[in-house]
């Protein structure tokens, strides 16, 4: 699955579904990397003559599902129905709202990221460091080309009061 904002931009300029749907979950909570279709299709828009709320929703995840965005699992039994996130739907609300969000690795709920999605690069005036905090598990910080002694030190004292002390 590669998703894909661009296609999920136009998709949704044909489809206002797309948009009220991420504009519910972002008033809500979501749960882990799903959400419940039943529920929501509870507070989803009104009713019309062609489609019930639950068919207008399932039809927003499907084009959700096509533009690589996650997986529609059990759409015929409302109960059961649920999308699972393959990007976040907040990120995906701010990239329909804004052309300059680009996917990014960390939004992303499950599994890894497509091999052909390269981290941004550093913003113009920082700079990127990668330090081994243990063994296999690398950190990354992205500083300011400029950083004083003084940002440093705080910076310090801030990752010390998140110590556990264990």
């Amino acid at each position: 699955m590669n998703p894909d904002l661009d296609r999920l931009r136009a998709v949704a300029r044909k489809e206002p579904a797309i948009g009220a749907l991420l504009d519910l979950l972002r008033r809500g909570r979501v749960r882990g990397n799903h959400t419940v279709l039943r529920p929501l299709a509870a507070r989803f828009g009104d009713d019309t003559g062609d489609h019930t709320r639950f068919e207008t929703l399932v039809t927003a995840c499907r084009l959700l599902e096509n533009c690589g965005m996650g997986q529609l699992l059990q759409p015929t039994r409302a109960h059961r129905a649920r999308f699972v996130w393959a990007v976040h739907p907040h990120v995906l609300r701010d990239g329909l709202a804004s052309d300059a969000i680009v996917l990014q690795p960390q939004h992303y709920l499950k599994g890894a990221p497509p091999p052909d999605a390269a981290p941004a690069p550093p913003r113009q005036g920082w700079q990127r460091h990668t330090f081994p905090l243990r063994p296999s598990a690398p950190i990354t910080l992205e500083l300011p080309e400029d950083l004083s002694e003084q940002e440093a030190k705080r910076l310090g004292h801030f990752l010390l009061a998140l110590a556990t002390g264990k």
